[in-house]
């Protein structure tokens, strides 16, 4: 049991185990949905990247100030506008990708539970 706690100590570990979940029980509903829900799961794992990287430049104090401000922003503006645009464009299911876009949250309160957890 250790060794798994291990493995999915990190938020983009619990990410992916719930995106691969989810990937198989939206199979049923065809491979579009399955298609469009990876592509949003796929999104938010770029956007954890992203963030993770932000926030190591801003707390590093290598970008402070201001300049962590507009790039925290620029970031959240890129995501919002990639979203818009794949709704709009694309021929992506959009009930599917919306879940994949909020698979993270599940994931981030699991995180914050077991980290808590293993504090207290």
């Amino acid at each position: 049991m250790r060794r798994v706690r291990e493995r999915l100590g990190s938020l983009q570990a619990k990410h992916a185990l719930l995106l691969g979940l989810a990937f198989c029980a939206s199979i049923p509903y065809g491979m579009h949905a399955a298609a469009s829900l990876l592509v949003g799961g796929g999104i938010q794992i770029l956007n954890l990247r992203a963030l993770e990287r932000s926030v190591r430049l801003i707390t590093g104090r290598q970008i402070a100030g201001p300049v962590g401000l507009a790039l925290a922003m620029a970031r959240f503006v890129l995501l919002v506008l990639l979203v818009f645009l794949l709704l709009w464009v694309s021929s992506l299911h959009r009930l599917a990708l919306g879940i994949g876009l909020l698979l993270v949250v599940p994931a981030a309160l699991w995180h914050g539970l077991d980290t808590a957890q293993s504090k207290g």
